[in-house]
């Protein structure tokens, strides 16, 4: 097998993301301790230190209200992040409002 491209090995690590985190209780989703925990141990340059509202964050993620984050709703959190990160790379920080509202 080739190796794999950097694109391949992305998504490989957002997908062992997403399941190093879902280790406890159902390992189908992220508790909010959980995604906590992700967001903390994954993401510190971007999010900063303070970090966001993780209650916030959890009830803009969880479409289908059951308390918890699915790989589908965590990936929503992936494209989000990736679409104000490029945005800000290309200064286009009027755009952010726009892509914010996926979360919604």
């Amino acid at each position: 097998m080739a190796q794999p491209t950097p694109l391949e090995t992305s998504l490989g690590a957002l997908i062992m993301a997403f399941h190093k985190h879902a280790g406890s209780g159902d390992a189908k989703t992220l508790s909010k301790k959980e995604l906590t925990n992700l967001i903390k141990e994954e993401l510190p340059n971007i999010t900063g230190k303070g970090g966001p509202d993780v209650g916030e964050l959890m009830t803009m993620l969880d479409h289908d209200g059951d308390g918890a984050v699915d790989f589908k709703e965590y990936i929503t959190l992936i494209e989000s992040l990736a679409c104000m990160c490029n945005c800000f790379l290309e200064g286009k920080m009027y755009l952010l409002s726009a892509f914010c509202s996926v979360l919604h």
